[in-house]
């Protein structure tokens, strides 16, 4: 595969057919694209060409490339067929005039190699959101039950001592229990050390325990939400 740049692009597409790969260097999905079109460039189908947008803003602006991967095959310098990437959206297809049975073939197969690109990108992207607002949650019912402690303070008579979350979960800390069953789950309340003031509140989750990072935070100066 050729790279051409800002300076040669309109000479480069003026041929009968090119495809040209729109990418950037950071971008994940278009280095496992590019493995694709080299095999596709092997075979010699089309002439693949590859212009970084970083270095080519101009030409990207030019015909609209505003997410990556995208890939746009010219006829006689004229654009024809565009194909690009939304994690919003799907895939995206545009279609001026028409292209060979071999050309069709390819581009199936490309769309193909996008879908599982996108669809893994979006499915890793969920995954991050879950486990933040998990997190979040959990930061919440720390938050909450040393919130309920200090309007309770008998509770700091007897430590180490576990309040369930269902016991100030309306009041102090409010949340979805259609998505987190954490109702009957408990918070411990202790002290750091024996001989400390310092206190940490801890709570299991599917195996793991949280904690409000307390005995770090308070030596530290450290202003994490929870810790493991």
């Amino acid at each position: 595969m050729e790279h051409i740049t800002s300076n040669n692009f309109d000479e480069k597409i003026k041929k009968d057919r090119v495809l040209v790969d729109f990418y950037a260097t950071w971008c994940g999905p278009c280095k496992m694209l590019g493995l694709v079109l080299e095999k596709f460039d092997d075979e010699n189908i089309v002439p693949i060409l590859k212009l970084d947008v970083d270095e080519a803003k101009d030409v990207a602006e030019k015909y609209k490339v505003f997410t990556i991967p995208t890939l746009i095959i010219f006829e006689n310098g004229k654009e024809d067929i565009k194909v690009w990437m939304n994690l919003e959206s799907g895939l995206m297809m545009k279609n001026k005039k028409g292209f060979t049975l071999i050309e069709l073939l390819a581009v199936i197969v490309i769309l193909g190699i996008l879908l599982s690109i996108s669809i893994t990108a979006v499915n890793k992207i969920k995954k991050n959101q879950d486990v933040e607002n998990k997190e979040n949650v959990i930061s919440g019912i720390l938050t909450g039950a040393k919130s309920y402690v200090s309007d309770n303070t008998s509770i700091l008579d007897t430590l180490p001592n576990d309040i369930t979350v269902s016991t100030f979960k309306d009041k102090y800390a409010d949340f979805d229990e259609s998505k987190y069953d954490y109702n009957n789950k408990t918070v411990t309340v202790e002290k750091c050390d024996a001989v400390g003031l310092k206190l940490k509140y801890s709570i299991e989750i599917d195996g793991v325990t949280y904690n409000d990072c307390g005995c770090d935070a308070q030596a530290l100066g450290d202003s994490t939400k929870i810790c493991r």
